[in-house]
């Protein structure tokens, strides 16, 4: 009967701790999908550019592609004055800055800074422009 008591006292010990084991690997799993989703863009916004005013943040950006044009970088821009340009390295959008009519939208893709850490430069001048900077 004491045998039977240590198998019965053993299995409620083992299954115990089987149940602990499994919400623990189920707590880990839970908490890896949440880490392994997908990362936000990084995207800013600021007040509305008069047409001249994003020009001349458009030849900031100009300027930074054609000093880094060998390394893969380039500029598309929008015919309208004051809409949109994109920053594009080896073929990718890295960069797009809108003038809206909620503000000016300054969007960088997830993984930018992997890809091309030298835009992260050029966002960063902008926003001095842009908060500090004479309009």
């Amino acid at each position: 009967m004491c045998g039977r008591r240590l198998d019965v006292a053993d299995r409620k010990f083992w299954s115990s701790r089987a149940s602990s084991t499994l919400l623990g690997v189920a707590l880990l799993l839970t908490s890896m999908l949440v880490e392994a989703g997908p990362a936000p863009a990084q995207v800013q916004t600021f007040e509305v550019l008069q047409p001249r005013q994003f020009e001349i943040l458009r030849s900031y950006a100009q300027a930074f592609v054609d000093a880094k044009e060998r390394a893969g970088f380039a500029l598309d821009a929008s015919e309208a004055p004051g809409a949109w340009f994109h920053v594009r390295y080896q073929g990718r959008a890295v960069m797009a800055v809108e003038n809206t009519s909620a503000g000016l939208v300054i969007s960088m893709p997830v993984g930018v800074d992997l890809l091309a850490p030298d835009v992260l430069q050029l966002r960063d001048e902008f926003r001095l422009w842009l908060e500090y900077g004479e309009r």
